[in-house]
């Protein structure tokens, strides 16, 4: 549990869980979100009052249940990610330091 805890890694898992709630959200409507953010003639408020709009619909699209799973999927992928990432760190403080040791790098 300390691990996840660290203040980097519970941001890259903050982060995770964001993205992948969004795109699960925006994932039906990707034609509009396409056509959305691609569109020369709408300013950048317009295109974040639309994309908004969107993902307000989170509470209307999706029934108690399937939000309710959505969202625990994405707290456990953000915390997989984050503990991925620490173990791939830690492999490689080991190799680093496996290395220097035998080649005397």
């Amino acid at each position: 549990m300390r691990i996840i805890l660290k203040p980097k890694l519970f941001l890259l898992s903050i982060l995770v869980m964001l993205v992948l709630l969004a795109f699960t959200i925006l994932l039906p409507n990707l034609g509009l979100v396409s056509v959305t953010t691609l569109n020369p003639q709408l300013s950048l408020v317009e295109k974040i009052n639309i994309l908004e709009s969107l993902l307000e619909g989170f509470q209307t699209n999706y029934t108690n249940f399937s939000r309710t799973i959505l969202i625990t999927s994405a707290v456990l992928a953000g915390i997989q990610i984050s503990l991925l990432t620490h173990l791939i760190q830690q492999k490689n403080t080991h190799i680093d330091l496996w290395e220097s040791l035998v080649l005397g790098q």
